[in-house]
């Protein structure tokens, strides 16, 4: 299998064949350039792999994938069709570590798409008293503090702005709740320790990330925003 990237396919949004190896258990996909990692996942491997099981996903040189990652704008940052899957079952994962397997501190954020973005930063800012600490052509985030607002436009498809995102300060959790016509993504994070706390804890907060500390949406180093 040969790691030569086009671009140009890519971009155009054609079916891309991916090896996954998992464990050292090589796995053939085919997935769409346009899709998440952790969506390729559900798709592409066996469904015991996908219970129970801590996952982390990286590059043949190393590299860490985050499952919120596009698949096609990362096989061009890393020029590799090829991506290496450790899944741990959870209960060994924290063995001996006098951890829970999975602790669900609160509500981080929700994501909405919105016909008028500059109508909805205006209302959530301006009525609502929630502070701006992202807003550019890709999204606007607003927050409270420990829990966020991420407007999307809603003509957007992908919700991608063509570079890789990183989200090394926390774990994840990814799943799909079906209810009627309604279908949502969940995605529950645990945050690192050495990335929590707020200068002022109140409640759970100093076990939430703190959206003010920095700029949202940290990037790679070395690439500019088209």
């Amino acid at each position: 299998m040969t790691n030569q990237v086009h671009q140009t396919s890519d971009r155009a949004g054609k079916i891309q064949s991916l090896t996954l190896v998992v464990n050292g258990q090589p796995y053939q996909a085919q997935v769409n350039p346009k899709e998440i990692f952790h969506e390729a996942l559900e798709h592409a491997l066996p469904a015991g792999l996908l219970v129970g099981h801590r996952i982390r996903i990286s590059t043949p040189n190393g590299d860490e994938i985050f499952p919120d990652m596009f698949i096609g704008e990362t096989v061009t940052h890393f020029n590799t069709h090829t991506f290496q899957i450790e899944a741990r079952q959870l209960s060994e994962a924290t063995e001996g570590t006098g951890e829970r397997t999975w602790t669900n501190f609160g509500f981080d954020h929700l994501a909405i798409t919105v016909a008028d973005r500059a109508d909805a930063k205006a209302f959530f800012s301006e009525v609502l008293g929630m502070r701006i600490v992202r807003d550019d052509r890709h999204q606007t985030v607003l927050t409270t503090g420990n829990t966020a607002l991420f407007c999307f436009d809603a003509e957007k498809a992908p919700l991608s702005d063509g570079l890789p995102s990183q989200r090394s300060e926390r774990w994840s959790l990814y799943c799909h709740y079906r209810n009627g016509d309604t279908r949502l993504m969940i995605q529950l994070s645990e945050i690192k320790p050495e990335n929590r706390g707020f200068v002022n804890p109140e409640h759970f907060t100093d076990q939430m990330y703190d959206y003010l500390s920095g700029n949202y949406g940290v990037r790679f180093e070395g690439e500019q925003e088209r």
